[in-house]
């Protein structure tokens, strides 16, 4: 878990790229423990080394109980991960996946929005937005900004005249 805490702590491009390899070659290793994994796969990802990220989690996923907690964040991660890579339909599936197992919440509704989004699916992109944005009530207020700023930026990038007031009413909304 140290590198959880360097992560934290040190957010600096040359330290994370450090953290990245030395998390790369613990790959390599015999690690059996889900979390470790997870977090190995978070490491990667914020260095934006998708493949490592989705090999770390896949390993997780296939360590962790089928039912349990860590099983789900692994799954959800991984589907952040393919998203960011541009896989969005295999993303897409695992978070359909998620949503059908009743395990679904404001960000796997929020991730499913995205890659909807990206895949040209807008109408089922709204849907899943409306969801998270559902899901969110009662939560902090950053959670319901995070929503609206990210609705917005794809109304935004929709690059409709007629969208472009919708949008800043999504930016504005929080």
């Amino acid at each position: 878990m140290l590198a959880n805490v360097f992560l934290k702590k040190n957010e600096s491009s040359t330290h994370l790229q450090k953290t990245a390899i030395y998390l790369q070659n613990c790959l390599e290793l015999d690690i059996d423990d889900p979390a470790i994994l997870n977090t190995i796969g978070l490491a990667l990802e914020k260095v934006k080394n998708y493949e490592g990220a989705r090999i770390a989690l896949m390993k997780g996923i296939e360590l962790a109980s089928s039912d349990g907690a860590d099983s789900i964040v692994l799954w959800v991660n991984l589907a952040r991960v393919l998203c960011a890579a541009g896989s969005y339909a295999d993303s897409l599936e695992i978070y359909s996946n998620i949503h059908n197992s009743g395990k679904g919440d404001v960000w796997t509704y929020l991730g499913e929005g995205l890659c909807q989004f990206y895949l040209g699916r807008l109408g089922e992109c709204m849907s899943s937005m409306e969801k998270s944005i559902e899901f969110a009530s009662g939560q902090s207020t950053a959670t319901l900004n995070t929503i609206h700023l990210t609705l917005g930026k794809m109304i935004y990038n929709m690059n409709i005249p007629d969208n472009i007031e919708l949008a800043k009413q999504q930016f504005f909304q929080w």
